[in-house]
């Protein structure tokens, strides 16, 4: 191929990937990606390739693409303008899809004009279609109550939605009412110190009926887990947990997780995600998110220099710092120290201090012998109802404060 040739090939090449980015969120998604990168294989194995014959090729997926796109918004109204699409569940019910409330990489979550306090799924059309319905199928098999004492803890899908050609799109869930995240808690000033403890536990309570029922969180993502008024946890999207069909004993894993609070064995070493999710895995994360709620926001593997010169750059490259077990809070680390804004890990009991040396206290070289080790959901609710029902100092400056009474001085008002 000549120089001028190629230089024409690649600037035809990046607009047109400039363009589907553009004019799409799910690109990505899209099937075109993987032919184009068969093309350009095809490129590089070939010392005279046509270039008219790829543009041809290229422009040919792009119009397939544009296609796609045009079905789709046909069919979901992906512009949330069109309502009352009309729908099917698996029994042949008929349901209309009201307004879009909600997108995000996987689809768009709609009211249900003909269901009440439904939403309803829609995916993005994708390759695992197939896969996906029969986990959905999976999850409306085993039947999982989505309360815990009448209290909703779980989105479960309570239908698989299909068009008018049963072709599987989506799946039906009920609509909560969303009043904070847990993110929202953890440097909260306007919640008392009883309070946190009380959601803390409440968040282990729902890990643990989730592991109960043989179900793994997965991807603990922090816009997922809700937090309602009266402390009580919601977890949302739960189609992406990993569920085993007890039928067919067919594993269907989650296929993503947030890096900030993923155990060891899973961070991203090399590019390379190391091992399943699994409950241990939660488990490490709910360990991280108890310890940010009940340590004023403090990140357990969050640390600064010992070094005056970068005494007060804050290190936030938590994935690395979890990977290599670089957690001051439970043990002593050369040059690193407890950022000074952070409360006092003595304030906590001796039995949770316990449970957090269980979970943070490894390197890179003993994390893997360790991981069964680590306390689990069940083990948080019995250490964070003790530490609830202690004794505890209310603080004169701040109401807010409440501290253990073997204290001498609010641990919160120190820093």
């Amino acid at each position: 191929m000549r120089n001028d040739d190629s230089y024409d090939l690649i600037r035809f090449y990046r607009n047109f990937i400039n363009n589907l980015e553009k004019e799409s969120n799910h690109y990505k998604d899209v099937q075109a990606l993987e032919e184009i990168q068969e093309i350009l294989f095809t490129l590089i194995k070939n010392e005279n390739p046509s270039i008219t014959n790829i543009k041809k090729q290229l422009q040919k997926i792009r119009t397939n693409y544009e296609q796609e796109e045009s079905d789709e918004n046909d069919l979901i109204a992906a512009n949330g303008i069109k309502e009352d699409i009309q729908l099917f569940l698996e029994d042949d019910t008929t349901i209309y899809l009201g307004k879009l409330i909600g997108s995000g990489a996987e689809g768009n979550i709609y009211r249900v004009s003909s269901m009440p306090g439904k939403l309803a799924k829609i995916y993005r059309r994708r390759k695992d279609m197939v896969e996906r319905e029969a986990k959905l199928q999976t999850f409306l098999d085993a039947n999982i109550a989505s309360e815990i004492d009448d209290e909703k803890v779980l989105c479960i899908p309570k239908h698989i939605v299909y068009t008018s050609k049963h072709e599987f799109i989506g799946f039906i869930m009920d609509e909560i009412a969303i009043d904070k995240m847990i993110y929202d808690m953890f440097r909260s000033n306007k919640l008392n110190y009883k309070d946190k403890i009380a959601i803390a536990y409440n968040l282990a309570e729902v890990f643990a009926y989730i592991h109960e029922h043989h179900m793994i969180i997965g991807d603990i993502n922090f816009n997922n887990i809700c937090v309602q008024e009266n402390g009580q946890i919601v977890m949302i999207d739960v189609d992406s947990f990993t569920i085993t069909n007890d039928k067919t004993n067919i594993t269907y894993h989650c296929p993503v997780t947030n890096l900030e609070v993923a155990a060891p064995e899973i961070q991203m070493i090399d590019g390379e995600v190391k091992g399943f999710l699994t409950t241990e895995s939660d488990d490490f994360a709910l360990a991280n998110m108890i310890f940010r709620l009940l340590m004023n926001g403090a990140n357990p593997f969050g640390f600064v220099s010992k070094d005056k010169m970068y005494s007060h750059a804050f290190v936030t490259n938590y994935d690395k710092n979890i990977a290599t077990g670089c957690c001051v809070y439970v043990k002593d680390i050369e040059h690193k120290q407890i950022p000074e804004w952070a409360p006092d890990f003595q304030m906590l009991s001796d039995e949770i201090k316990t449970l957090f040396k269980r979970a943070f206290d490894y390197d890179e070289h003993t994390f893997q012998e360790r991981i069964k080790n680590r306390p689990t959901a069940k083990e948080w609710k019995e250490a964070l109802l003790h530490f609830y029902q202690l004794p505890m100092k209310q603080c004169k400056k701040d109401p807010l404060h409440f501290y253990r009474k073997e204290l001498d001085v609010c641990p919160f008002c120190k820093k």
